[in-house]
């Protein structure tokens, strides 16, 4: 099936809207006629380095008028399918949504040794702007969990399990606590008080509940979070007016929201921060990850599979997504370089590149490009 097309200079050129090709072949031929157009436009009007006088007598840069004016001429930047509104508008529920439930998270575990959640963190396509050909409408964040009183996490390179990412195991320590106070009351210490006591005041350590041995166990840590959210759903002011229905998932807490008929499906994953860098283990890998890693247990002998209960995948999803609000700070027109990844991830679908290996690709780009170089009438030379 072929569409003809008209472009900005009257040529019309014929596209098979079946193929790849003739789309790049188009923005060459759209290239060429800008340039003549520019050209003539230089010839007529002479040369006037670049600026022009505007109404108020003022001066300006025709370049960044002619840029902004490119945003209607170039077919193919426009014409890429952009559902941004329904992004921000899901993104903006689901925030708020989170900080609710990190309000009432803090205080269910303030008198525990329980994992202490911070506040959630919007994770893949969707909080970075975009999203791929193939997403499945879920919006993700990423709960950073802090060890409890008494506790410290370190992180220790993992083979166990098969999946795209490298994976650690978090290793568990108690640390006495006999100085420290918590709401102006003295902790009880792990180390340093007697079992009867803290069996008495009902106290068990983070190692004798969510741990394998000495490692935070990501099945027993998911059966905690899911029931965590779950008792908290009816104490946060959105349950008065949405729906929530959980959805069966063994390594995460997903769910579907509903008002009337606008439904919205939400992931809350889970992980430990390395250090105080955005890198952080987490309890299944995200979107980008998944090609390649569809099931994280392995098909072992029994203790294979005990391994993997300790196996955290690594995810950059946190550095990305600061990656790309930094970005959206720098270049005038502040999604372009997101349309990159719209286009790309929706013409090579199923030609063996993933959404990960272009969203790498276009972040290279981004860092050895100035911001000059971002704007619309150079996106044929960018692709």
């Amino acid at each position: 099936m072929t569409k003809e097309v008209k472009t900005g200079l009257g040529r019309k050129i014929a596209i098979n809207v079946g193929m790849k090709l003739p789309i790049v072949v188009f923005l060459h031929l759209r290239k060429q006629e800008e340039e003549q157009g520019n050209v003539a436009a230089s010839e007529k009007g002479g040369s006037d380095g670049g600026r022009e006088e505007n109404a108020s007598g003022g001066i300006e840069n025709r370049e960044d008028t002619q840029d902004a004016g490119n945003e209607k001429d170039i077919l193919l930047v426009d014409g890429i399918e952009w559902p941004v509104e329904d992004l921000e508008r899901g993104c903006s529920v689901t925030a708020e949504l989170m900080e609710s439930f990190t309000c009432v998270f803090v205080y269910s575990v303030s008198n525990s040794f329980d994992p202490v959640p911070q506040v959630a963190i919007g994770v893949g396509s969707a909080f970075e702007g975009w999203s791929p050909h193939e997403w499945d409408g879920v919006y993700r964040v990423l709960v950073p969990l802090n060890p409890p009183p008494g506790h410290t996490f370190h992180l220790e390179p993992s083979s166990a399990g098969q999946t795209a990412a490298r994976t650690f195991s978090v290793h568990v320590e108690l640390v006495c606590t006999c100085e420290s106070e918590q709401l102006g009351e003295k902790l009880l210490c792990l180390l340093h008080h007697s079992q009867e006591e803290l069996r008495r005041k009902q106290q068990r350590s983070l190692l004798e509940t969510l741990c394998t041995g000495s490692h935070l166990d990501v099945e027993k840590t998911s059966r905690w979070f899911f029931q965590m959210v779950r008792c908290s759903w009816l104490h946060v002011p959105q349950s008065y007016s949405w729906h929530l229905v959980f959805q069966p998932c063994s390594r995460s807490c997903q769910f579907q929201l509903s008002r009337g008929k606008r439904t919205l499906s939400v992931e809350m994953l889970f992980g430990v921060c390395q250090g105080d860098y955005d890198i952080f283990v987490v309890n299944q890998p995200l979107e980008a990850q998944k090609g390649n890693s569809g099931n994280l247990v392995s098909s072992q002998p029994a203790k294979a599979n005990i391994l993997t209960r300790t196996a955290w995948p690594e995810t950059f999803a946190v550095a990305e997504a600061k990656f790309f609000q930094h970005i959206a700070r720098q270049i005038s027109c502040k999604r372009l370089h997101l349309k990159y990844l719209q286009l790309f991830t929706g013409m090579l679908s199923g030609t063996g590149f993933s959404t990960s290996n272009w969203k790498t690709l276009v972040m290279h780009v981004l860092n050895i490009l100035p911001p000059v170089y971002w704007r619309r009438k150079e996106f044929p030379l960018r692709l």
